[in-house]
């Protein structure tokens, strides 16, 4: 478990604006990489929000398709995210 554990922690995201899109680039911790990009004209970003443990989830919404985005964070990091992805 503890190495399972330690390889989940190579795992990142890039999130940049590109050609008028949001590009999601998340590589696992094996190092494959999945991108996604989401145009803006017509984005959502769709938050879940638990009363008693805060900001669980952020997901970019477009027509038929959705990015999670910031899953890693803690509650309280993906608020503050949140907030400066929005402004």
């Amino acid at each position: 478990a503890v190495f399972r554990s330690q390889q989940s922690l190579k795992r990142y995201e890039q999130i940049f604006l590109e050609d008028n899109a949001i590009v999601v680039e998340q590589t696992a911790h094996d190092g494959r990489t999945r991108r996604s990009c989401v145009p803006l004209h017509g984005l959502r970003l769709e938050s879940f929000i638990d009363p008693d443990y805060g900001l669980l989830r952020l997901t970019l919404l477009h027509r038929s398709s959705r990015v999670d985005i910031a899953s890693d964070l803690s509650p309280h990091e993906r608020s503050s995210f949140r907030t400066a992805f929005v402004s």
